[in-house]
């Protein structure tokens, strides 16, 4: 296989090229030489029937004397990838089409919207001809860990902000003032409060005494008796409705439950992503930046695979969706924006660890008050610092170097990790 996401070249003319339509349980196959259809077919989506498929294209290239073969699909959802590993198991060269090359590639052969399987696997053939296509990159080992636990954790994280939102949406009604109270409902001093006495006339039956322990016990002693008294204050007040509350209350407890299962669960897909980041040797040097942690590490990785793959940070950059581009004509010059065709997991992943950097990290933090400084949006500074940090972490992994930390190199660094003028 080709060098992780690099681009390709035109398939010369004796290639037999094969257009696979993924589907869930029926792919549907298209033998294309020179630009004529040989055949076409159904594959089922199992390994018998994947044995075939690699015997019929030896057989076609035996009976029309083809040298090479190249088989050619779309990444749909998941149901690619099953394949996909099956034929990287067997040496069987593919590639991928983007959906989008397809979708705007199908009325070209007809003038007609249309979209059927058979369709579809001719303009994937098409495409492939042209050489608009991409290497695939699927990952193994200690890269696929991370590629699949990186996806567990972002969809755990997801459910958690749902389940808190479900929090807040019980509380808006039962005891709405107990928002209020706590910077966080989802901490454990809140969370302890609502198991004991989800509802405001179960909190004034504990009175100020019991109010008072609680919360010094949950809080390991950092809220006192003031902050019991306001709860209880507010419990005397409080406009909560009192209607189906023995309803209300079990979907609090259902959804602390939950909220404390998807906790758990979170916290061992993170212990699970540190115990194998430790067998990847360029870990360490990508850690060694302040204010990056070893989780977002991880994630990167999962995301990306080795940065070895790659012969620049540019590719980084254009996997992440962060190049930038601008649509302008005549006299009209467009606004420059991110392209967002890469793996928005990945751009996720990077925007949420720039803030971190600001924070700890003064080389970030200079680069983002000059941004500030200039009048740049907070949007536009974060995309920024999220190249920056790609051409870092390429740069260290590249020179097999820990980052300097000494503030007053900063220029020496920044000039190592420059790219070079074209």
């Amino acid at each position: 296989m080709a060098k992780t996401h690099k681009h390709s070249q035109y398939v010369s003319p004796n290639t037999l090229i094969i257009g696979i339509d993924i589907g869930k349980q029926v792919h549907f196959v298209k033998m294309m030489l020179d630009g004529m259809q040989i055949a076409s077919f159904k594959l089922y989506n199992e390994g018998s029937a994947f044995m075939s498929l690699l015997q019929k294209i030896q057989q076609v290239k035996n009976q029309h004397q083809c040298t090479t073969s190249l088989i050619g699909m779309e990444p749909t959802g998941h149901y690619w990838l099953p394949l996909a590993y099956f034929l990287q198991a067997h040496k069987q060269p593919f590639v991928i089409v983007k959906p989008s090359h397809v979708r705007w590639s199908k009325e070209l052969a007809d003038n007609s919207p249309l979209k059927t399987d058979p369709k579809d696997a001719g303009v994937i053939a098409g495409l492939v001809r042209q050489g608009t296509y991409h290497s695939a990159y699927l990952p193994e080992g200690v890269y696929a860990h991370l590629r699949q636990l990186t996806a567990m954790r972002y969809h755990k994280k997801d459910q958690i902000a749902a389940t808190k939102n479900v929090l807040h949406r019980i509380l808006d009604v039962l005891f709405p003032e107990f928002v209020t109270l706590f910077s966080d409902i989802t901490g454990k001093t809140a969370r302890q409060l609502l198991r004991e006495a989800p509802t405001p006339l179960q909190m004034q039956a504990l009175g100020i005494k019991r109010l008072t322990t609680l919360i010094q016990k949950a809080s390991n002693r950092r809220l006192s008796k003031a902050k019991a008294q306001a709860v209880l204050e507010a419990a005397h007040t409080s406009i909560g409705v009192r209607q189906a509350i023995d309803s209300a209350c079990i979907e609090l407890r259902q959804t602390l439950d939950l909220l404390d299962l998807l906790n758990n669960q979170l916290q061992e897909i993170e212990a699970q992503l540190l115990n194998h980041l430790q067998n990847i040797p360029q870990a360490r040097y990508m850690c060694s930046i302040p204010g990056i942690g070893p989780i977002t590490v991880a994630s990167i990785l999962g995301e990306t695979g080795p940065f070895t793959d790659y012969d620049a940070p540019e590719k980084l950059i254009k996997l992440a969706g962060l190049n930038l581009f601008e649509i302008s004509s005549g006299h009209k010059k467009g606004r420059r924006r991110i392209a967002k065709r890469g793996r928005s997991r990945l751009r996720r992943i990077l925007y949420t660890a720039i803030l971190p950097l600001i924070i700890h990290n003064p080389i970030f933090n200079e680069t983002y008050h000059r941004f500030k400084e200039a009048g740049k949006p907070n949007q536009k500074a974060f995309v920024a610092l999220c190249t920056k940090l790609l051409r870092i972490l390429f740069a260290l992994v590249n020179k097999q170097e820990v980052f300097n930390t000494d503030f007053n190199t900063r220029k020496n660094h920044k000039a190592q990790i420059a790219p070079k003028a074209a």
